[in-house]
């Protein structure tokens, strides 16, 4: 079957950022989990945390959950300390908080936009993202 949905990531800092777009199928995630876990790899050395945007992201159906499980297991016991969300759907955020009950190591908080996910995640400690974009200035 063909993957719908697409993503991003990239390393900022000691942050995994990810931005989710369109509806995933279970192709979609799980190459989205094996790309996620082998950039992870290179973090897990020290405390390290994600950023996952979902803005626009439309969601999953239940056959993608052990593969999203499968991830946060793994940043659980591999030095993952943060997760900031970004979402501004409420039935998202329900859903989120039951599969991140896995990241039982991980700290998780829930934001409306990116600029409070890095604020937070800079106030953690982990990134100095912020202060890099205001020196550009």
């Amino acid at each position: 079957m063909n993957e719908h949905g697409s993503y991003r990531m990239e390393l900022i800092d000691k942050v995994l950022v990810l931005r989710a777009y369109g509806a995933w199928n279970l192709e979609t995630t799980r190459r989205w989990s094996e790309e996620y876990l082998a950039l992870a790899e290179t973090l897990k050395s020290e405390p390290w945390a994600c950023l996952v945007d979902l803005t626009e992201w439309g969601c999953s159906p239940q056959e993608c959950i052990p593969c999203v499980d499968k991830v946060n297991e793994w940043g659980n016991v591999n030095n993952q300390s943060y997760e900031a969300v970004i979402c501004q759907s409420l039935f998202q955020q329900k859903i989120l908080k039951g599969v991140h009950q896995k990241l039982s190591n991980v700290e998780t908080e829930f934001f409306q936009d990116e600029s409070q996910a890095w604020q937070w995640l800079q106030s953690m400690g982990i990134c100095h993202y912020l202060s890099r974009l205001s020196q550009d200035d």
